[in-house]
């Protein structure tokens, strides 16, 4: 039999309702899933939290003003920071 191996998902809008309920769903279902990036339109704060305790591979925000924020505290997160705005959800979406 093979081992199946988790699903990676990313979130954009991670920090919104939705997002957040998402996440739970993941956080009860390890051998299911694992978080591989998280996007929020400006929620640095919510974001770095999601990102502590989730490990993504990549994380973006959206607002360009909180871009630079998140930057800069990102405290040796293994999260790599992508661009800000269309074009960092562009390439979350598109990463395997």
């Amino acid at each position: 039999m093979t081992e199946r191996r988790p699903k990676r998902v990313a979130i954009l809008g991670s920090t919104g309702s939705i997002g957040v309920n998402a996440l739970r769903v993941i956080a009860d279902m390890p051998e299911h899933f694992e978080v591989a990036g998280l996007a929020a339109h400006s929620s640095v704060e919510g974001l770095l939290k999601q990102i502590e305790a989730h490990e993504p591979a990549m994380a973006a925000v959206f607002d360009d003003k909180a871009h630079k924020a998140l930057k800069g505290r990102m405290n040796g997160s293994r999260a790599k920071v992508l661009a800000p705005g269309v074009e960092g959800l562009c390439e979350m979406a598109a990463a395997k």
